[in-house]
């Protein structure tokens, strides 16, 4: 969810949290062309990347936006294209844009993390964010976090919320007790996400970041426990680029 809707251009690998699992772990216009070691290459673009950047912007605009909760009319800064070249093993990218941002009410503080937002939501969110326990997290939370927050109080997938709390842990990483909060958080709903054939790529990525994650916090034997779990040929992805990201990951 990127709440304005605007589109990226992306070079190389794509990294966004909203593609953290399946097809959107790269840009497959990009690899598809390419040989088939390609995917090993951008993978090792994930340590070299802070080393050598191509030239690339991030391009803003300024957008109207009316607030869902309490009709606050505001104007926001929002991203038109970005560039990415890589992405460390949590999934944060290298590249002129690693976060998405959220486009917030500077009233009331609701994350449109929406674009548009039904009548049931509203008379949800209106109590949430007008919450004393809410306003508090808008001074000693991230972002993403107090979206995870809100879209959990709305009763979104699971998917939605693992995806938004895996973000919320890019934002922290100058603090580094939120960071650990925050990866616990996304750990146990990552795990706790079931097997789906029918979501086979999407379920796999989530678990080998959550893997990740229990690794950086070192619950190292979690980690291991884990990824002996997505370590399967039911489960690992069927693409060759892709099975050949999650070796490359997994080993």
């Amino acid at each position: 969810p990127v709440g304005e809707g605007a589109k990226r251009v992306t070079t190389v690998m794509s990294g966004a949290y909203s593609r953290f699992c399946g097809k959107g772990e790269r840009d497959r216009a990009g690899a598809r062309g390419a040989r088939r070691g390609a995917m090993r290459r951008v993978m090792m673009a994930m340590l070299i990347g802070p080393l050598s950047t191509p030239a690339a912007a991030t391009t803003l605009f300024e957008k109207k936006f009316t607030c869902p909760v309490g009709g606050e009319k505001f104007e926001a800064s929002v991203v038109g294209s970005s560039t990415s070249w890589g992405q460390r093993p949590d999934g944060r990218t290298y590249g002129t844009l690693s976060i998405w941002p959220i486009v917030e009410c500077p009233g009331n503080g609701l994350l449109l993390f929406d674009e548009e937002f039904g009548d049931a939501d509203v008379a949800k969110l209106t109590p949430l964010v007008a919450s004393a326990e809410y306003q508090a997290m808008r001074a000693s939370e991230s972002p993403h976090y107090r979206s995870w927050w809100l879209q959990k109080n709305l009763g979104r997938d699971s998917y939605a919320l693992a995806g938004t709390l895996l973000a919320a842990s890019w934002e922290v990483d100058h603090n580094p007790a939120a960071k650990s909060r925050y990866q616990e958080a996304f750990a146990a709903t990552a795990q706790a996400v079931p097997w789906s054939k029918a979501k086979k790529g999407p379920w796999f990525w989530l678990h080998l970041r959550a893997a990740n994650a229990l690794r950086e916090l070192g619950r190292f034997e979690e980690s291991a426990t884990l990824l002996t779990l997505i370590d399967r040929p039911d489960r690992l992805p069927t693409d060759a680029d892709e099975l050949e990201g999650a070796r490359w990951m997994i080993d």
